[in-house]
């Protein structure tokens, strides 16, 4: 994300609370000192979305995480998941500002400027999307 001028993934970037929890793991994980990540995750991660986890395990044994092309396709798909977030949220505020329009516009000036950000955001998104594109 960072070769990309994003921010770093975070919990927010996720739909889904199960989604939410495992990534937090994930980053906890990467956090702490112990060599062995997969362990660490797997003895840390809630019952609740232990069989999503284990899942996604299966799925990612034979992955070469060190392969540009998984690598790649990881941050396109983290970049599509984010993307989709700031459209959610821009298609909110829009819905808000009309509202507020309505009831007097106290707050018009609040949802513009999140507005802006989110625009801002899904341009810088594009732009790394089509980076990444070119690179391959």
């Amino acid at each position: 994300m960072q070769e990309a001028d994003l921010t770093a993934l975070a919990v927010e970037d996720f739909e889904y609370t199960d989604h939410q929890l495992l990534f937090d793991v994930v980053r906890m994980a990467v956090e702490q000192d112990e060599k062995d990540y997969h362990h660490y995750v797997m003895t840390r991660v809630p019952e609740s979305v232990s069989d999503l986890s284990k899942e996604l395990v299966a799925r990612s044994d034979n992955l070469d995480p060190v392969e540009d092309k998984v690598l790649d396709d990881l941050l396109a798909r983290f970049m599509d998941l984010r993307r989709a977030n700031a459209m959610l949220n821009v298609n909110q505020l829009r819905f808000l500002q009309e509202e507020d329009q309505q009831q007097g516009g106290a707050n018009m000036k609040l949802y513009q400027e999140q507005t802006l950000q989110m625009t801002r955001l899904l341009h810088s998104l594009d732009q790394a999307k089509r980076k990444l594109s070119s690179k391959r």
